[in-house]
């Protein structure tokens, strides 16, 4: 371990390959069908990280009143859109950019502009949506978050983790399986953000190994 005196730290530079636009302001809505467009009208706005179930903030509920939906049970809610606008800089293009979600609780389906352009599973991932987007003017971004596989391609058994504790709701003298659904978080736990790279080819993760018996740092 080096002194500090010998390598003070220092803040990492910028990297001219990539760049992220945070998305922290969106507006929510409770999901009831993704047949049925969301009502422009009916959002309220939130900010990440942003959770509806299973305790809905006081504030949420507090917002929620005058809206269509004020009844609504939310911790009872399964499903929430949630809606941004964000101006995608002059200087993206030609570049590829993902729509990157950290925490989400459990899937989504993604639309840009009208177009949708899949799905995500969560709790980390990320998605291209370069062909949805143009340099220089605006998009809107839609998201229908899920926390109990509705609306979304994937199944209870894609996931087999959550398949295996959900399984095991269902056995005797256990909370049983709606007790867990209930319980289950619903909403975006961490952050989102546009992130924008070169289109050819980007280093996605490294590993770094350190041996002290061999005095080596490998890195794959």
């Amino acid at each position: 371990r080096s002194h500090p005196a010998e390598y003070p730290l220092k803040p990492p530079a910028d990297n001219p390959c990539r760049a992220e636009l945070a998305l922290t302001d969106w507006g929510f809505q409770p999901g009831l069908s993704p047949q049925v467009s969301a009502d422009p009208a009916a959002y309220v706005p939130v900010k990440l990280p942003f959770m509806w179930a299973p305790q809905p903030a006081a504030a949420l509920l507090q917002a929620a009143q005058g809206k269509p939906w004020a009844n609504v049970d939310l911790g009872n809610l399964d499903t929430g859109w949630l809606e941004t606008r964000v101006a995608i800089p002059a200087g993206w293009q030609g570049k590829a950019v993902y729509l990157k979600l950290e925490g989400l609780h459990c899937d989504a389906a993604i639309w840009v502009n009208g177009q949708k352009v899949g799905e995500l599973a969560g709790p980390d991932a990320r998605l291209d949506v370069t062909s949805a987007l143009v340099a220089g003017q605006e998009a809107r971004i839609q998201l229908w978050v899920t926390r109990w596989w509705q609306g979304v391609t994937a199944t209870q058994k894609d996931n087999a983790f959550r398949d295996a504790v959900i399984a095991r709701a269902g056995s005797p003298g256990s909370a049983g399986r709606e007790a867990l659904r209930k319980a289950t978080a619903a909403g975006i736990q961490g952050g989102a953000c546009l992130q924008a790279v070169p289109a050819g080819a980007e280093i996605e993760d490294l590993l770094v190994i350190p041996s002290f018996r061999t005095k080596e740092l490998r890195v794959n």
